[in-house]
């Protein structure tokens, strides 16, 4: 009894490790995923784009060189 008690603790511990790796993982994946739509704004080409879609090409820019010099 004893012992499936301490197996039980065991399997529960590596359980809620996997998870947090996962959680980990998961958050790096968005990262890397938000940091690909970001440079996809920054290196867009505005030259065939009307008034409005240049200035949110713009306000997206500016949005992301302030959060890239606050971190």
């Amino acid at each position: 009894m004893r012992i499936a008690l301490e197996e039980r603790r065991e399997f529960m511990r590596i359980a809620s490790e996997e998870r947090r790796e996962l959680i980990h993982i998961n958050k790096d994946k968005n990262e890397v995923e938000k940091r690909k739509a970001e440079d996809e704004i920054m290196m867009k080409d505005t030259r065939t784009m009307d008034l409005e879609q240049k200035e949110y090409i713009r306000l997206r820019r500016l949005e992301i060189l302030e959060r890239l010099r606050i971190d």
